[in-house]
């Protein structure tokens, strides 16, 4: 059964999605769908090496306006974990020596 979902894309890939679906006489939603199972069957074929995994996740945070510098932005979601380990950690030592 299909399910619907909601997907951001480009103008011109809407305009060009639209333009095609007047030629080829298909739903955008039958050529998005086709898209979509053309490239699911290109990776289905091997498995995705992890160099193939980087290449195709470069510049998946190009343009987020919310991190600004890369290195600061690790170094926080770091010492966020750390500090959430070291009071969970702190926590169950107190249990366990109750």
């Amino acid at each position: 059964m299909a399910k619907q979902m909601l997907i951001y894309i480009q103008e011109e890939q809407k305009n060009m999605l639209s333009d095609f679906s007047k030629v080829t006489k298909k739903s955008v939603s039958e050529l998005v769908r086709e898209a979509i199972d053309s490239f699911l069957e290109r990776y289905k074929k091997k498995p995705v090496s992890l160099s193939d995994a980087l290449r195709i996740s470069s510049g998946a945070w190009k343009g987020r306006e919310d991190i600004k510098d890369t290195e600061m932005y690790v170094r926080k979601i770091r010492k966020e974990f750390t500090e959430s380990f070291e009071k969970k950690s702190n926590r169950y030592a107190k249990k366990i020596s109750a």
